[in-house]
């Protein structure tokens, strides 16, 4: 997004052609007190050249504030929506949640009935379930949206998220239409937009074929929201995740198993809305997503899937290039999301 220029500089050509229209209107005003004579403030000397200098500047000055107040009212920084959400769940060194004292999830969900928990040993073993673990910012009001726009604009952006990350009907069914209902129809109409494949600007979670959940879904991080203007001076709300994702997959022949059956991508996405706008509050721009994805197949990776990693996956990498996290680092929030790659 473009940031906010803040107040324009007086130097700035359009306020010099400003400058000069207030300075015409001064000397017209001038001859109409003077009875059409335009060396009246000649002829009185420079106390009164100044005095008409320097009110001129002190007009200049309070309409360039006034301008700024109406053309930036939201000011240069984003203005946050609301307190932080939930703090992210802490763990120690054996990937096991640790305590915390701001109020982290207290208490892992409940093992699969009949089977082992297959996040057992795992940094993700007391992360809540994805429809518990996305918090949302607290709905306030801020700027000219009341708090009851903020929340319709916030339950849009939580529906989203859930949408394209842990809906079975994404998830299992690859439901795209789903998602492209929830996008500003202008956005998948311009050029080079994709809802498919690896370069699919929607980026949804889309399980490969054979791949199966063995339990919920897990997730761990946080969302924000702040209002701020977008590129073309338009008021917005932007919501921003960084939630790591764990996925428990079935263990199945022909895939290896030495990182675990649990799949995670780790990403930060980035949401536009405009509650007040009637065309577009029921709708949202996807501005960006960025992230990684750890213990799964390349080869799937390359389709815009989601698998665990196959013998036989032609698309891996003989050693992983960059800096690659290992062990619980691919599980952490505070990962960066910039990391090497283990596939082509």
């Amino acid at each position: 997004m473009d940031e906010d220029q803040g107040m324009p500089g007086i130097h700035d050509p359009e306020w010099a052609k400003r400058v000069a229209a207030i300075e015409k209107e001064f000397l017209k005003a001038d001859r109409r007190r003077g009875g059409g004579r335009t060396d009246v403030l000649a002829e009185r000397g420079r106390p009164a050249r100044r005095f008409r200098t320097a009110y001129i500047w002190a007009i200049i000055a309070f309409s360039a504030v006034a301008y700024a107040a109406i053309a930036h009212p939201w000011g240069i920084e984003p203005v946050p929506v609301a307190n932080a959400p939930r703090p992210i769940v802490a763990q120690n060194a054996d990937g096991i949640p640790a305590p915390s004292s701001t109020g982290g999830v207290s208490r892992p969900p409940d093992a699969p009935s009949g089977g082992a928990d297959p996040f057992a040993g795992s940094p993700a073993r007391g992360w809540p379930t994805a429809d518990q673990g996305v918090i949302m910012p607290t709905a306030t009001k801020v700027g000219p949206y009341s708090s009851t726009q903020v929340s319709a604009a916030l339950d849009l952006a939580h529906r989203y998220i859930l949408l394209t990350r842990a809906d079975p009907r994404v998830l299992v069914d690859h439901q795209l239409q789903l998602l492209t209902a929830m996008v500003d129809p202008e956005e998948l109409s311009r050029s080079g937009f994709q809802t498919t494949g690896p370069h699919s600007a929607l980026q949804p979670t889309l399980l490969a074929p054979g791949s199966a959940l063995s339990a919920s879904i897990r997730v761990n991080g946080t969302v924000n929201a702040a209002y701020r203007p977008d590129a073309a001076g338009r008021p917005m709300l932007q919501v921003t995740t960084n939630l790591v994702w764990a996925y428990p997959l079935a263990d199945r022949p022909g895939v290896i198993t030495d990182g675990g059956t649990i799949a995670v991508r780790h990403d930060q996405m980035t949401l536009d809305l405009f509650p007040s706008d009637p065309r577009l509050r029921t709708r949202l721009f996807v501005e960006s997503i960025r992230g990684y994805q750890f213990n799964m197949d390349c080869a799937y990776a390359d389709q815009g899937l989601l698998g665990l990693p196959r013998i036989d996956d032609p698309s891996r990498l003989p050693a992983p290039s960059g800096a690659m996290p290992t062990g619980n680092q691919a599980y952490d929030p505070h990962t960066a999301i910039d990391v090497g790659r283990s596939c082509r």
